[in-house]
């Protein structure tokens, strides 16, 4: 068969009551652009403002922002992927694409997105671990955090893999005229890789939990901090409503992929914008204290009344305080609140373990 004929066959004929229409089609391919759209704007203005406040108000970049650079770059050729995609048949029936547009292009875009979604989605979990184990230096925090890093890179590297080798030859995956080929089931890679990415999250999700609520802190900022970093479960349940979304796919639609994929493709959109939004929210407390100065003051002067009135009314630099047993490591960048009982340290958005300390009059 020709090129030219391949530019005027449909890719499968139209059921009884349905004409195929290859130049002007019906598509929902404006869902999946839109998603993709509003998903790179929110990207983009997501990580500009954490590299604002990590440069500019902190002065302090560390590896967790440069990870979050390559997210950001993964997620650009995610969208440009996303977008050709469209131009190729997504959103319109099977039997409104052309094989010209479906062969390869169509194919290899998809398998392209698989591989660019499974990179983003990684860097930005790696993002968030490398901030978890630069807020806890902690000694027992160590293994648990390098099984879930473990664990998060093993599973999205054998998923890069088995995408690109999922046929042999590996140009059969996009091309259909290739008679000889062996290929995975890639409907049950797409959901094992759905169930591990979930559970990823949660292993991402509880690993910092149990190092927070261990502070010396009141019970209310212990939530308030449990609370914060828990956002992550907004991209757990995300992540889950996405692997039904597919599941169903591959249960009831996978004779028209190319219109019902887009679902799966809004969703895939949705997940990664919310996982960059949480990923980065953590790092905005000082930019929020910047653009918010009277919420800082109001916390402030609550802690300071606190402070005083355990301390009898007597303040200031003439009180004569002696710190015992107290350890704290001051930077430039230090805002440093006492309270009753323990010292909280604020180096950046560096948390540390809380210390006790005494008052003495001298």
């Amino acid at each position: 068969m020709s090129s030219s004929d391949w530019a005027s066959t449909p890719v499968a004929s139209a059921p009884a009551g349905y004409t195929s229409n290859l130049v002007d089609p019906p598509s929902i391919g404006w869902k999946f652009t839109s998603a993709s759209t509003i998903g790179c704007v929110v990207f983009v203005i997501t990580i500009g403002l954490r590299l604002y406040t990590r440069c500019f108000i902190l002065r302090a970049v560390s590896y967790d922002d440069y990870v979050s650079i390559f997210a950001l770059v993964a997620w650009i050729v995610c969208f440009a992927v996303f977008t050709l995609d469209v131009r190729y048949g997504m959103g319109k029936h099977i039997w409104d694409v052309s094989l010209a547009d479906y062969s390869p292009h169509f194919l290899l875009m998809w398998t392209m997105s698989a591989v660019v979604y499974i990179t983003a989605m990684l860097a930005i979990k790696f993002s968030i671990l490398m901030m978890y184990r630069r807020l806890f230096p902690i000694q027992k925090f160590r293994w648990r955090w390098w099984t879930v890093t473990f664990f998060t890179f093993g599973y999205s590297i054998g998923g890069i893999l088995a995408t690109v080798f999922s046929c042999t030859p590996i140009h059969a995956a996009w091309d259909i005229t290739v008679s000889d080929r062996r290929c995975i089931n890639t409907g049950a890679f797409y959901i094992a890789n759905g169930v591990l990415n979930s559970i990823s999250d949660l292993m991402i999700l509880f690993l910092a939990l149990p190092i927070v609520w261990g502070l010396a802190l009141k019970k209310r900022d212990k939530l308030s901090l449990c609370a914060l970093l828990g956002l992550g479960g907004v991209s757990c349940i995300i992540s889950i409503v996405r692997l039904k979304v597919l599941i169903v796919y591959l249960r009831n639609n996978t004779s028209d992929p190319t219109y019902y994929l887009g679902d799966v493709g809004v969703w895939t959109d949705i997940e990664l914008m919310v996982s960059c939004v949480c990923s980065c929210l953590p790092a905005f407390r000082p930019l929020i204290d910047r653009c918010f100065p009277h919420l800082h003051s109001r916390y402030g002067s609550r802690a300071r009344s606190h402070y005083r009135e355990q301390c009898g009314g007597n303040h200031g630099g003439d009180a004569g305080l002696e710190l015992k047993s107290a350890t704290v490591s001051m930077t430039p960048e230090t805002d440093t609140e006492s309270t009753h009982g323990i010292i909280q340290h604020h180096a950046s958005d560096r948390i540390t373990v809380q210390t006790t300390y005494q008052v003495h009059r001298v």
